[in-house]
């Protein structure tokens, strides 16, 4: 998986209960009922709770249910988050039933129960819990809750539906109209008294957040120009000319708005600031009005006037995304706003209105969320962009590609494109979620698009298996288990065909045999042997297996998953060198990185001895720490920065000791370093492992840039995936061969890179 795979998409499981800590007060656990309009969820969290018999803790319960007002729907899942307590594995003796439940690793020590298990638990005639695999002040780890919780954890049920109410009368859910009066995600300012406000304009001003907050205004009029589950975008069709304010906002309803697109309406209510997925998430509020009262006055109006996107219209800015953030915050009081120089500020400038653009290029796959990233293809090109060999859009050193576009289909119009797909006729309204803005494509629009697809086809790499060369290649297999069947017969196919068998695969995130399962099964004994298995059937050598497995839930990843790296090696060529390094050198396989505090929660690498031909080659397998839970692009902090950069950094730091160490050992061997490293070929903690004294090479610079990709982020392709070899080897040709990032529904989200290493004599 990418460590930049977005985090917020999944609200069901995100836990919400730090927020309301100052509500609670000394007044004991209460229950919050919070809405949120993006995700169209309802979330309950029950909190803080005392644990009676462990010193020194607390825990939060959240559950969210999807698609509420549509459907009233149990919660799928029901997250704890245990405060100040460090253990592994939680046991629940709710009656006869025993639960288990294992902390999960993207999470502050949180836990996860089925709406069946935590059901059990809250409705339990006797209940005591253990906290195991960690430190605690108290002289055992047993817990249990008061009577007065146990009473609030039975009503948190209830109102997860989860168990029925005892008390139907009492215990009711508020209806959608009562629930939703009060948005929990809304910002709001000071109270002020009402002003007779006409004019989108005056309330959006020149700035990220509305002079405005907070103040209750009446008679806003607009058309109607894309109606929400929860509300509808307005936009004044009479523009002011200033490019510098939008000319349209979002009306939330509380519920199903009761109008249509192209209805011209009045609208009164208070002016809020939104934050799609909460505050944590660093993602931009978005101006809005929080309505009293919508009032039809015309049917069937003209929609205002796209504004065109490109260079008969108006050209996002392609060199910076901000430059001028106070104290790193773009949306402080005070701070400059300049639509025509930074990209955050021109698409802000357009919040909410109709926007169009007369052709583009697809430069990322559709995903599953039925989103595409496009480049406008009128619009220019800034000095520093440069085009990927098959027409994407390369991220390079400090040029994040600003004026990239995010296309979100309408609503069962989503087309299946790749990288290199012509759209032409984009209309839509400016958007905002996930850290990103984003075109939301009208319905009639999403009819006439004209779509041209992408010819791009699988590569099969130039670099051959031979006598007299190591061929040996790394492949990211996202999360690959035995029960992804399907995908694991293509990357099979991957491996004997698109790259001719090589001798040496490293492979980084192999799953455990069944997955995501969160249980205490570590082995993937049947997902590597299926997979050599599979290769053997799509025409490939017979591969031998060499891994470690990591300790239960304790190397990050998905949860339960319990990825690792692994080497599949020919057996008819390769041998693999079976070492305890009780001479002094490297035990071989090992687990690299075990105990290190920079470590936690990370993969481990796994150093492996080769000899093929009479040459040993000593191999490490990496797959660094993520960037998960980074700041988004287009988010509140600028510049965005990078999350896991200090830690990989301290982990390249300590890798490269080890392949020193090996080089010293053993200068007639070839030493080799590859996987996911989580990070470009320029970036700092990638320059700390190749070094700057000449003792290995990073095979990923001898392509040309417009080939250094092995994966696409929205829209901006760009190299994680590398192999680094000693000076010995530096003759060495790479190949990086594009098979999945470019295509939706591909086998992996990361593109195989091998490597042809002579061996000489």
């Amino acid at each position: 998986m990418s460590v930049q795979r977005r985090s917020g998409r999944f609200f069901a499981y995100v836990v919400t209960a730090f927020a309301v800590l100052s509500s609670i007060g000394c007044h004991g656990p209460q229950i919050v009922d919070e809405y949120d309009r993006v995700a169209d969820t309802r979330t309950l969290t029950l909190g803080p709770v005392d644990l009676e018999g462990v010193f020194f803790g607390e825990v939060h319960f959240t559950a969210t249910i999807p698609d509420y007002v549509l459907e009233h729907k149990p919660a799928d899942q029901v997250t704890a988050v245990f405060r100040y307590i460090d253990f592994q594995t939680l046991s629940m003796r709710a009656d006869r039933r025993v639960i288990k439940a294992h902390r999960r690793l993207f999470a502050d020590a949180a836990v996860t129960f089925t709406g069946e298990e935590f059901a059990a638990i809250a409705t339990a005639g006797h209940l005591v819990g253990t906290l195991d695999g960690g430190s605690f002040d108290g002289e055992t780890t047993d817990f249990t809750f008061s009577p007065g919780v146990r009473q609030q954890l039975r009503l948190f049920a209830e109102k997860a539906l989860l168990v029925k109410p005892k008390r139907p009368r009492e215990l009711e859910i508020p209806s959608p109209e009562v629930r939703l009066n009060t948005p929990a995600r809304v910002e709001r300012g000071s109270i002020q008294s009402p002003a007779a406000v006409s004019r989108i304009r005056d309330i959006q001003g020149r700035a990220h957040r509305s002079p405005m907050t907070g103040t209750d205004v009446a008679g806003v009029e607009g058309i109607v120009t894309r109606v929400e589950r929860r509300g509808f975008y307005l936009q004044d069709p009479k523009s002011d000319g200033d490019p510098s304010t939008s000319e349209a906002l979002f009306v939330f309803t509380r519920s199903a708005p009761a109008v249509r697109v192209g209805d011209e309406v009045v609208v009164d209510g208070r002016v809020t600031e939104f934050v799609p997925g909460g505050r944590s998430t660093g993602n931009l509020s978005t101006t809005q009005i929080s309505s009293s009262a919508v009032r039809v006055s015309q049917r069937d109006q003209a929609l205002p006037a796209a504004v065109v996107l490109g260079a008969a219209g108006r050209s996002p800015p392609r060199e910076s995304v901000c430059d001028d953030a106070i104290d790193g915050d773009v949306e402080a009081a005070g701070g400059k706003f300049d639509p025509g120089a930074d990209a955050i500020d021109f698409f802000e400038s357009l919040e909410g209105m109709r926007v169009s653009i007369a052709s583009a290029t697809a430069i990322g796959p559709t995903t599953r969320y039925g989103e595409i990233w496009v480049r406008i293809e009128d619009s220019g090109r800034s000095e520093g962009e440069v085009r990927t060999s098959r027409d994407g859009l390369l991220r390079g050193p400090g040029a994040v590609n600003p004026d990239r576009v995010r296309v979100r289909f309408h609503r069962g119009s989503t087309r299946s494109l790749g990288v290199g797909a012509r759209l032409e006729r984009l209309v839509g309204v400016l958007g905002y979620s996930f850290g990103n803005f984003e075109l939301l494509l009208e319905e009639r629009a999403s009819k006439s698009l004209i779509v041209r697809e992408s010819a791009l086809r699988e590569e099969s790499s130039a670099t051959k298996t031979g006598p007299g060369v190591l061929t040996i290649a790394t492949y990211n297999v996202w999360n690959l288990s035995a029960k992804n069947t399907s995908r694991m017969t293509r990357i099979a196919n991957h491996i004997a065909t698109n790259l001719d068998a090589p001798d040496i695969v490293a492979l980084q995130e192999v799953q455990d045999d069944n997955g995501p399962e969160n249980d205490t099964v570590v082995s993937a004994k049947k997902t590597l042997g299926d997979l050599v298995r599979a290769i053997s059937k799509a025409g490939g050598p017979e591969y031998a297996i060499r891994q470690l497995d990591p300790a239960d839930d304790a190397d990050g990843g998905q949860p339960g998953g319990n990825i690792r790296v692994a080497y599949l090696y020919r057996k008819a060529r390769v041998v693999f060198v079976d070492s305890s390094g009780s001479d002094g050198g490297f035990a071989s396989p090992a687990r690299l990185g075990v105990g290190e505090e920079f470590f936690q929660n990370s993969r481990k690498s796994l150093y492996g001895q080769f000899r093929i031909r009479g040459k040993t080659v000593h191999v490490v397998n990496s797959h660094l720490t993520s960037k998960y839970g980074s700041p988004p692009t287009f988010g509140r902090r600028q510049p965005a920065g990078d999350k896991g950069e200090a830690k990989r950094r301290r982990q390249a730091a300590y890798l490269r000791a080890k392949l020193l160490e090996l080089v010293r050992a053993e200068p007639a061997a070839i030493v080799v370093a590859l996987g996911d490293l989580n990070d470009y070929e320029y970036s700092r903690s990638v320059r700390d492992l190749v070094g700057d004294d000449g003792a290995f090479v990073n095979l990923i610079e001898r392509l040309p840039r417009e080939e250094r990709y092995t994966y696409i982020y929205e829209g901006n392709a760009q190299v994680l995936d590398h192999i680094i070899v000693s000076r010995n080897a530096a003759a060495s040709e790479v190949d990086v061969v594009h098979v999945n990032s470019e295509f939706p529904r591909a086998a992996s989200d990361h593109d195989p890179v091998i490597a042809r290493v002579p061996l000489g004599g």
